[in-house]
Parts: C-alpha cells; structure tokens; sequence
C-alpha cells in the first residue's frame, strides 16, 4: 500500500504545482516550503536564510576555508573537528523532519533528497518530473518575471546544484534512476494530466 510520494524535480518542471494538486486529489498533506519554514524555525533563522542552501554542498572553497579555520595545515589533522557548516545544519534538520514526516503519513514530500532518505520503503512511491531545458527556462522567466538569462542561469546552476547535493550527501549517482517508479516530462503531460496517473496509481495500490 502507498503511504508516501516522493517528488523529484528539474527546476522549472512545474514541481510545485503538481505536488499541491496531487496533495488536494488525494487529500494528503503536501511537503514542500513547509520544510524550509520548519529548519528556519529549528535552527532560529529566517526562511530566507535557509532557502538559498537547499539542495547544495558547501563549495571547494567554502570548505577549504574552514579546514583552514582550524590553523596552519600542519596542524589540522591535530585540530578538532569544526563545527557544521550553515549549508550542512540545514540539510541534516530538513532530513530528519522527513524522516518523522515518514513516520506519520500518508504525505506527498518534494525533494530534499527524500527518494534517496526513503529509498527502499515499500510504502513509497518515488516520481520525477522533468522537462527541456527550454520549457523550463522559459516557463520560470514567465512565473518570475526574470529576463530569459537570469531564468536560464538559475535553471542550469540548480540542476547541477541539486545533482551534486544528492551524490555527496546520499551517495544516488548512477544508480539514482533506478529508483523512480515514473518520471514524467511535463512539456509532453501537462500537469493536471500528471496528477490523474499519479493519484490512479496511488489508489489503485492503496
């Protein structure tokens, strides 16, 4: 029986809006945002500190500086370890509230790295929404108002964002794939459409 729906997404795929629609056809809480607003209420900041390090690893750089932190090279591996980095707060508190979100469902979870937390559940459905590239810049400056560069920068800084996120932090790389039960590229299904099959299978295995 199908408890849980995970929702992997491109940015720019229509995540969002499929993710609520699904949530009201099958009248089960929807996790998204609220995630972000839990980890800022948890670690006592603002949503807007928490939004941008979503979904990331902390750059070379941003860890070669607090490796460097601790003191001359020579001394490092003499150091104690320094305390979590901002990007690495955030992740482990989102990843536990998905975990307790497992625990009392049903629930539609968006992203966050929750096929990979909740891989081999077998109470979990794991759906990935993608589109071109194109559609999905264009449909991101029409939501924004962004012009086309600002949306196409941000679309392809995400994608790899997200994709480097998931390898670091739950080792989903080549295998990553494999643990989809649909994908669906929302430019050939429109959304509406999406949620029918969705919520057919979720019931049809319910």
């Amino acid at each position: 029986m199908i408890q849980l729906v995970t929702v992997s997404r491109e940015y720019g795929a229509g995540a969002g809006e499929f993710a609520a629609l699904l949530g009201a056809a099958l009248e089960w809480p929807v996790f998204d945002r609220v995630i972000g607003e839990h980890a800022a209420a948890k670690l006592g900041a603002t949503l807007d500190a928490v939004i941008p390090v979503e979904e990331r690893e902390d750059s070379y750089m941003e860890r070669l500086e607090r490796a460097f932190s601790l003191g001359p090279p020579e001394l490092i591996g003499h150091s104690p370890l320094p305390a979590r980095s901002w990007t690495e707060e955030v992740y482990r508190v989102e990843s536990d509230q998905i975990r307790a979100i497992a625990e009392s469902p049903p629930a539609v979870i968006v992203g966050r790295g929750s096929q990979c937390l909740l891989r081999g559940r077998p109470d979990t459905f794991h759906l990935r929404l993608y589109a071109p590239q194109a559609d999905r810049i264009a449909r991101v400056a029409q939501r924004t108002g962004w012009s086309r560069e600002r949306a196409e920068k941000m679309v392809r800084s995400l994608d790899a964002a997200r994709q480097r996120f998931l390898g670091t932090h739950f080792g989903c790389g080549e295998d990553l794939e494999t643990l989809y039960g649909l994908t669906i590229n929302t430019s050939v299904i429109a959304i509406d459409r999406a949620v029918a099959i969705v919520r057919q299978i979720v019931r049809g295995q319910s």
